[in-house]
């Protein structure tokens, strides 16, 4: 193999890597995003119903509201929204909970794979 298609591999592969390492830390961002659901889900099943409560609208901007108890209000995707209990609700974030950690078992293996492959054409140049 030529050296100038050598570089080219070798650069494609170093910008693979960086790609994977962004995804990962966007996985890692949405685990924790996850966790802190998890957590709102189980604080506001202790709520009492009729409870005055503040309803987060994003960038540190909230409305006050009554707390009805009842079912929570999930995005399903695709622009589509269902209602779920709360223990329902829980179990839905930890299926996504499990399935991201698994796509991010998998990145990281094919990180490792793609870093032994960038370190041995390092040691042939």
């Amino acid at each position: 193999m030529n050296a100038d298609l050598k570089q080219a591999e070798y650069s494609m592969m170093v910008q693979q890597f960086q790609e994977l390492q962004m995804a990962l830390s966007q996985m890692q961002k949405h685990i924790e995003e996850l966790g802190a659901i998890k957590d709102a889900l189980n604080e506001i099943g202790e709520v009492p119903e009729g409870k005055e409560v503040l309803i987060p609208l994003g960038a540190g901007l909230f409305a006050k509201g009554k707390y009805s108890g009842g079912d929570i209000v999930m995005n399903a995707g695709s622009g589509v929204c269902v209602e779920k209990s709360i223990s329902e609700s829980i179990e839905s974030v930890d299926r996504q909970k499990s399935e991201m950690e698994k796509a991010v078992f998998s990145t990281e293996y094919e990180m490792r794979a793609l870093l032994g492959r960038i370190q041995q054409m390092q040691a042939e140049k």
